[in-house]
C-alpha cells in the first residue's frame, strides 16, 4: 500500500506543476530583439559603404593628349575657372619608322578596284592611300624591313606584284594634364562635358598616387 500511496503523491505533484505552469528545466536560448538585429544590420551596411567609398577614392583623372599648344593652354584655363588643380606632363616628340607594303599607283579606278578584290579574296584588308604618286593600295604596315620584304615575296608567289618603302612620321610632342585631387563621378561628368576642342583629348580614369 505504501508504494501505491507514493505513486499517487508523485502524480498529484506532477499534475499541480502542469496546471500552474511551473517552469521546466529545459534550456531555452533567448531570441535577440528586433532592435539589436537592426543595429547589427546598420553597422554592416555602414562598413560596406565605407569600403566602397575608400575604393572610389582611389580614382583620379588624366586629360589628353592635347595635339596643339593652343588647346593645351585653353584646357588649363578651363580647369582654373572650374577650380580644378592639376599637374602638367609633356612627352617629347619622337620619330616613327614604318615600312608600307603597297600596290599601285593605278591608271584608273577600275584597276584599283580589281586589285582590291584580288587582295580581299586572299583575306587581306587593303585600303586606299593618297600621295604625290597618286592612289596607292596599302596592303600592310611593318616596323621591320625584313618582315616587309618577306611579305612582298609571299605576295609575288600568289601572283600579286607589290612594293615596300620606308616612311617616317613624327609623333608628338604629346601634352597631358593630371588632376591633383580625387574626382567624384559628378566632377568626372562635368569634365567630359567641357569643350576641349581637341579631337585627341579624352577623360581617362587612373589610380591616384
Amino acid at each position: 500500500m505504501k508504494w501505491v500511496c507514493g505513486l499517487l503523491i508523485i502524480a498529484n505533484v506532477a499534475l499541480y506543476l502542469w496546471v500552474t505552469g511551473h517552469p521546466s528545466q529545459i534550456g531555452i536560448r533567448p531570441v535577440p530583439s528586433l532592435e539589436s538585429v537592426n543595429l547589427i544590420t546598420m553597422q554592416l551596411l555602414e562598413e560596406d559603404d565605407l569600403s566602397r567609398s575608400s575604393t572610389a577614392a582611389l580614382h583620379c583623372v588624366r586629360l589628353g593628349p592635347f595635339a596643339t599648344q593652343d588647346t593645351y593652354l585653353r584646357a588649363q584655363q578651363l580647369l582654373n575657372n572650374a577650380g580644378f588643380g592639376y599637374t602638367r606632363e609633356i612627352v617629347n616628340a619622337r620619330e616613327l619608322r614604318v615600312f608600307r607594303v603597297f600596290m599601285g599607283p593605278f591608271n584608273s579606278d577600275r584597276e584599283l578596284q580589281s586589285a582590291s578584290v584580288d587582295l580581299r579574296q586572299l583575306h587581306y584588308d587593303p585600303y586606299v592611300y593618297e600621295d604625290s604618286q597618286g592612289q596607292l593600295l596599302t596592303v600592310q604596315m611593318f616596323s621591320q624591313p625584313e618582315a616587309a620584304g618577306r611579305f612582298v615575296s609571299d605576295l609575288a608567289v600568289g601572283g600579286i606584284q607589290a612594293g615596300a618603302r620606308l616612311e617616317t612620321r613624327t609623333l608628338g610632342p604629346l601634352r597631358w594634364l593630371e588632376l591633383a585631387d580625387v574626382i567624384t563621378e559628378t566632377q568626372r561628368e562635368k569634365l567630359r562635358q567641357m569643350p576641349w576642342r581637341d579631337a585627341m583629348t579624352k577623360v581617362s580614369i587612373m589610380p591616384c598616387g
